[in-house]
């Protein structure tokens, strides 16, 4: 029972984490600790300091992240490996978060008019506005946010019952 409660209680606090690292607003204390490279335009500067702040934030509650992964094997020991999956998923989405930031930040320096073509140009553009969806995702029926509200949903059904005992 204690196992199930502390699991739930962090899946729950990861999801209050991962909409705050998704939150377009920061602070310029978020970023201070970037190291600004030499001759970064202040458009570099921004793009940078945004990509950032997503890594900043998930480095910031690596702790609840870790706790989670450790409590994992626990977890696939007292109620069999099959019940892993809302690990697996949850730890997917900040995977997908930081890939996100790292390609939002590449694509959005990268000069839109090198390419080519009309098309290749609409789909670097594309591919742009596909990571900014990922990392501050705050549209109606948000993909990421509802994988995560599956994860939970899924942790939920395994653990309720222990604790409701």
């Amino acid at each position: 029972m204690e196992l199930a409660e502390e699991v739930l209680a962090l899946f729950y606090q990861t999801k209050g984490i991962i909409a705050f690292i998704r939150s377009p607003t920061g602070w310029t204390s978020e970023v201070s600790t970037r190291t600004v490279e030499p001759g970064e335009t202040p458009d570099e500067k921004r793009i940078r300091d945004d990509a950032f702040l997503t890594f900043e934030r998930i480095g910031k509650n690596s702790e609840v992240f870790s706790r989670i992964q450790v409590l994992r094997y626990r977890f696939m020991a007292q109620f069999g490996k099959d019940t892993v999956a809302p690990f697996d998923q949850l730890k997917s989405i900040l995977d997908e978060l930081r890939v996100a930031a790292r390609q939002w930040a590449r694509l959005s320096q990268a000069d839109a008019r090198i390419s080519s073509t009309p098309e290749s140009r609409q789909g670097h553009l594309e591919s742009i506005e596909k990571n900014d969806r990922i990392l501050w995702g705050m549209e109606k029926d948000d993909p990421l946010s509802l994988r995560l509200e599956k994860a939970i949903e899924g942790i939920e059904q395994i653990c309720r019952p222990h604790i409701d005992r």
